[in-house]
């Protein structure tokens, strides 16, 4: 899931800050959560998808940065 907000105020056709938004709702299309498989490092076959159209739109999008971040759940045993 995402976090944050960005707005751009007024800005010249074609530069990343007047892009923030659409660059925003396509991740949001595209996926922007990926899981991995229980108790493995790989990631689970819808996950794969989206990693690398994530991958497509930032190679698209050289200017653009992005934060990873990891999360666990409550799946598996209390070891």
């Amino acid at each position: 899931s995402s976090s944050g907000s960005a707005s751009s105020g007024s800005s010249s056709s074609g530069s990343v800050a007047g892009n923030i938004t659409s660059a925003a709702d396509t991740l949001a299309t595209i996926g922007n959560t990926v899981y991995f498989s229980y108790d493995s490092a790989a990631l689970d076959g819808n996950s794969k998808g989206t990693l690398f159209r994530q991958a497509a739109f930032l190679n698209a999008n050289p200017a653009l940065t992005v934060t990873i971040e990891g999360h666990c759940d409550e799946r598996g045993t209390r070891e």
